[in-house]
């Protein structure tokens, strides 16, 4: 098969990623083969590619994407041949979504309907499951939630998923986007470009009841989470880049002591983990038309570098696809 790879430590994806030819994976006993469909890319699928280190440690993993759709096509106790699933990759992966085939693990997947979108499912994975995971497990009904960056590719499911468990949500982000994130579901939405988005919630008066950070750039909005966020309401963040600046501000986000100037709010990294049961919700949600997949832009196979570029701008409205190369 002709899968994408990129050459460690080289310089931008875009330039360094090309298709080499290379053999169909044989799965092992805990894996399933799937035949890709479609692939969405995250902002993780090429930072690990660009930071020098860490594209050096992975350097023996290089084809890149983590989220994708597709059709079962190893034997399996509970999916047959043939049977759709959206899925997620553990990082690293050798076989990355970039592929026309891959290896999966059975925690990774969940099925749906064919008659669903090959493209929208493959949005799926990363994004909606980091929503999920950063809002269920700490809200109940009637709650307000505070979703920083909602426009983004992840934001996009935190205001629907917050929605979709009885909460009310106030968003920022562009004010092109604010009419499409209100469409989500947002109750209220900040304009960040226009207004002081600290300024704002201070000015709300009645303080949120959970915090989620899809932008993860702004030490100010956490340090001063206390004005705007409710005693006992958790901080929740999984936005932000890996250069020594980011994880030093994430150090000081997570182990600077309040009584030496730091937040006064529990603060949480949410890192992303497969769960089946996540998985299965969210598949529910997406067939019902209760959490639609934002799609920003697809990308034929041979388009990857592009799809790429398009990512790395910080200007896609939800996701970007890439239909596999052989896309049913």
């Amino acid at each position: 098969m002709q899968t994408y790879q990129y050459t460690a430590s080289s310089g931008p994806i875009e330039h360094t990623l090309t298709l080499k030819n290379i053999a169909v994976p044989t799965p092992s006993a805990s894996q399933i083969l799937i035949r890709t469909s479609a692939a969405s890319l995250n902002p993780i699928d090429y930072k690990l590619s660009e930071a020098p280190l860490i594209s050096y440690l992975t350097r023996y993993f290089t084809t890149p994407g983590l989220d994708f759709s597709g059709h079962v096509v190893s034997e399996t106790s509970d999916l047959s041949p043939g049977t759709f699933v959206y899925g997620r990759l553990t990082p690293p992966a050798k076989y990355g979504a970039l592929s026309p085939y891959l290896v999966a693990s059975r925690s990774g997947l969940a099925k749906l309907s064919s008659k669903v979108s090959a493209e929208e499912a493959a949005g799926l994975g990363t994004a909606a499951q980091t929503a999920y995971q950063a809002i269920v497990p700490f809200v109940r009904e009637g709650q307000t939630v505070f979703i920083n960056g909602a426009s983004g590719g992840t934001g996009v499911f935190a205001v629907q998923i917050a929605k979709n468990v009885g909460c009310k949500v106030v968003a920022t982000c562009s004010g092109a986007n604010v009419q499409m994130v209100k469409d989500l579901g947002a109750d209220e939405v900040v304009d960040y470009r226009s207004q002081d988005v600290l300024g704002a919630l201070k000015a709300r008066g009645e303080k949120v009841d959970h915090v989620v950070d899809a932008v993860g750039k702004s030490g100010e909005l956490y340090f001063g989470a206390h004005h705007y966020l409710k005693e006992g309401g958790i901080y929740a963040q999984f936005g932000g880049g890996i250069s020594l600046v980011d994880t030093k501000d994430l150090m000081g986000k997570m182990l600077w002591p309040s009584m030496f100037g730091g937040g006064q709010r529990t603060f949480k990294f949410i890192s992303c983990m497969n769960n089946t049961k996540d998985m299965e919700k969210i598949a529910e949600w997406f067939e019902a038309g209760k959490l639609k997949v934002v799609v920003d832009s697809t990308y034929a196979y041979d388009q990857a570098p592009q799809a790429f570029e398009k990512l790395k701008t910080g200007r896609a409205k939800g996701k970007v696809i890439v239909t596999a190369a052989n896309r049913d």
